[in-house]
C-alpha cells in the first residue's frame, strides 16, 4: 500500500533486498548459492497451491515487458481442460497444481474408482494433496496415478513451450523424474532444471 518496504529492509538489515516474484526470486537464489551455482541456463519451477517459475537464460533472469515471463503455470495444457483461477480455460495451474490434484482425486473417487482414500472422514468432498501424498506412499494406485499424471502434464508443457537453450531432454527428463519420487507425494515440491 505504497509503503517503501524495500527502502525499510534495506535501512533495517543494512544489505541489498530486491523484491520480487517469488519464483523468480528463487530461481536467482538457486543460480547464485544452489543447485544452479555456476549455470549459464537454469529453470525453476514450483508446484504447491499454484506454479510458478522462474527462468535464467544466459545468466539472466528473464522478466519480460511485464515481469511475466515464467508464468509457467499459465502456459497453456490443453484446449478444453479446467478453468483457472485467472479465467482462462487448460492450463497448467488448472490441471497440475496441489488443489487441481486434490480435485482430479475427488473426481476420480466420485466416479467409482477404487481407492484407500474413500474410507476417509469426509471423502471425497474433502480429499487433500496432502491424503493423497500419504495414500501414494502406501501405494494407492489411484493416488499414485493422479500425481504422475500432473508430473507427466509439467513435463510435456514445460519441455514442449519452453525450449531456451536448455535441451528439452533434460526439461522433460527432469519433470518425468519427479513424477515418480515419493518425496514429492510428501511436500510442495521445486524443480531446478540446470
Amino acid at each position: 500500500v505504497n509503503m517503501p518496504l524495500r527502502d525499510r529492509l534495506i535501512e533495517r538489515f543494512g544489505c541489498p533486498v530486491v523484491i520480487g516474484n517469488d519464483a523468480n526470486l528463487a530461481a536467482l537464489g538457486e543460480l547464485r548459492y544452489g543447485a544452479g551455482r555456476g549455470a549459464k541456463h537454469l529453470l525453476y519451477l514450483t508446484i504447491g497451491t499454484g506454479i510458478g517459475g522462474g527462468v535464467i537464460a544466459d545468466g539472466r533472469l528473464l522478466l519480460g515487458k511485464s515481469g511475466l515471463a515464467a508464468e509457467l503455470g499459465h502456459m497453456q495444457a490443453c484446449a478444453d481442460g479446467e478453468r483457472c483461477g485467472c479465467g482462462q480455460i487448460g492450463h497448467l495451474e488448472a490441471i497440475a497444481s496441489g488443489p487441481s490434484i486434490a480435485r482430479a482425486a475427488r473426481k476420480r473417487l466420485l466416479a467409482g474408482e477404487p481407492s484407500s482414500m474413500s474410507r476417509l472422514p469426509g471423502s471425497p468432498g474433502s480429499i487433500t494433496t496432502n491424503d493423497i501424498g500419504l495414500a501414494a506412499l502406501q501405494g494407492d494406485p489411484l493416488a499414485r496415478s493422479v500425481l504422475e499424471d500432473a508430473g507427466l502434464i509439467c513435463r510435456e508443457v514445460v519441455g514442449r513451450t519452453h525450449r531456451l537453450s536448455i535441451a528439452d531432454d533434460t526439461v522433460a527428463e527432469a519433470l518425468a523424474w519427479l513424477a515418480r519420487q515419493e518425496a514429492m507425494w510428501k511436500r510442495k515440491f521445486d524443480v531446478i532444471v540446470v
